[in-house]
């Protein structure tokens, strides 16, 4: 792997790690619970916890699932990415 690639790599895990901050942050400021965001999503609670852990990426989809539950826009997803 180039360090252009692994320079790459990092910055991608950095957004990755941005965004499920960012989705955490929200769902704490509704007031809800890891589960009642994932109730409410219709979503699998170990799916919330593997996007709040930058443990998944997640499709876009599911992006638009999460701002509608949270209503939030998209872009507050993505704040700071």
């Amino acid at each position: 792997m180039s360090k252009n690639d692994l320079a790459r790599a990092e910055e991608y895990h950095e957004d990755v790690l941005r965004f499920g901050e960012n989705v955490r942050s929200l769902r704490i400021k509704k007031g809800l619970t890891q589960l009642e965001l994932a109730e409410e999503s219709d979503l699998g609670l170990r799916t919330i916890q593997r996007i709040e852990n930058a443990q998944i990426t997640v499709k876009l989809p599911i992006v638009f699932i999460l701002a509608a539950t949270l209503k939030v826009p998209v872009t507050a997803l993505f704040k700071g990415i």
